[in-house]
């Protein structure tokens, strides 16, 4: 006989929460529009129980900063093995985060990381059972593809929670995204495995010019992305020109020829105005653009209207046939623009960064700071 299973929305300050459950235990907590989205079921009707408002009610202690842990009878569906990764990550203190390394020697399969890491995005019950806490731990992984689908949400999630501690603690954060200049010229011609070895190279540069508590993801290609957590615009800057003179001092060799590359970087801040994950994304995307065809490594912030990176927005939004009206411009009112060495505005490459970052780039793979080589 089939369990009849209930489902309901709530609302939260990430966006509307779908919970589902039977008369026992949660079953499922998804976000709006997920990555991989839980199976429907003929037997799910639209309905309340206890379960589910004892739920809502606990994740509005959380969002309220007001509960760190929950008590919930909870059933996710899946493998034996999906099963035990996810319980394990309950273990994880709040404010912590692991590797997925450590992850998988917890669930005593040292082996495993990669299995631990697909199942760890394939978590029925976020926030809950905090997959977000697990963070991937070798730079390989910024190299490597076969993480991205189950690390594409950890990124996602991870602006999220930023997005609500920004809110609920007035705490500050600031995402960043990174370009590499010249980097087609060693990829194309010394060969993808040169290419490979330089990422490398630049990921242990942004290793060690990041905190222990910030999050590295490569985006796809050459582009990196940075969440500051806990981090002022200005101090960021500051990183992002650290970074920035890093790799212009880096020299990098292969079959003995030096090549030398550059970077540029777009800041946004993380606020408590209810911008979305996917929508941070774009605005540091905008202004890392803005600052590499400001003359590269270059740093730029996005900021009020009168910021170069909202001008570049504003021409893609109008090229692409896009109604834009004052309320959908502007992070920063009144704060201007702030380029660390150049104002110069960005008025080319429109085209060719016409799409939304969401779309274009492959699904990220992160690591935290200190991993260890």
């Amino acid at each position: 006989m089939n369990t009849t299973l209930l489902h309901r929305h709530i609302d939260s300050p990430v966006g509307p929460l779908l919970l589902v459950a039977d008369d026992q235990a949660l079953r499922v907590i998804e976000f709006d529009n997920p990555r991989h989205p839980y199976k429907r079921s003929p037997d799910w009707q639209p309905g309340d129980n206890a379960v589910m408002r004892e739920a809502a009610r606990q994740l509005a202690q959380y969002f309220h900063g007001e509960r760190r842990a929950f008590d919930l009878p909870l059933a996710p569906q899946g493998t034996d093995f999906q099963r035990t990764v996810w319980h394990t990550l309950a273990d994880i203190p709040y404010g912590q985060t692991i590797s997925y390394a450590e992850l998988a020697r917890r669930v005593d399969k040292p082996t495993a990381t990669r299995a631990v890491g697909a199942a760890n995005g394939r978590n029925p019950l976020p926030i809950v059972l905090p997959c977000h806490r697990v963070i991937g731990s070798a730079l390989d992984s910024l190299v490597a593809p076969e993480h991205s689908d189950a690390l594409h949400e950890q990124l996602t999630r991870a602006l999220r929670e930023a997005c609500d501690q920004a809110r609920r603690d007035g705490r500050r954060h600031v995402l960043c995204s990174m370009d590499l200049d010249r980097f087609k010229i060693v990829n194309d011609g010394a060969g993808h495995a040169a290419g490979d070895a330089l990422l490398r190279d630049v990921a242990n540069l942004l290793r060690r010019h990041s905190r222990g508590r910030d999050l590295v993801a490569r985006l796809g290609g050459d582009e990196f992305a940075m969440l500051l957590r806990d981090c002022s615009v200005d101090d960021g800057v500051t990183i992002a020109r650290q970074f920035i003179r890093a790799v212009a001092e880096l020299r990098f060799t292969w079959d003995d020829k030096a090549y030398q590359i550059g970077a540029s970087v777009g800041l946004t801040a993380v606020t408590a105005d209810g911008t979305r994950a996917d929508e941070l994304l774009s605005q540091a995307d905008v202004a890392c653009y803005t600052a590499k065809t400001a003359g590269r490594s270059q740093v730029s912030v996005y900021g009020g209207d009168g910021s170069a990176a909202q001008r570049h927005r504003r021409e893609i939004q109008v090229a692409a046939g896009i109604r834009v009206s004052p309320g959908d411009l502007g992070l920063h009112r009144g704060s201007g623009a702030r380029h660390a060495r150049s104002s110069r505005p960005a008025v080319r490459g429109i085209a060719a960064r016409g799409q939304h970052a969401g779309q274009r780039r492959r699904g990220p793979t992160l690591q935290s700071p200190d991993a260890t080589m």
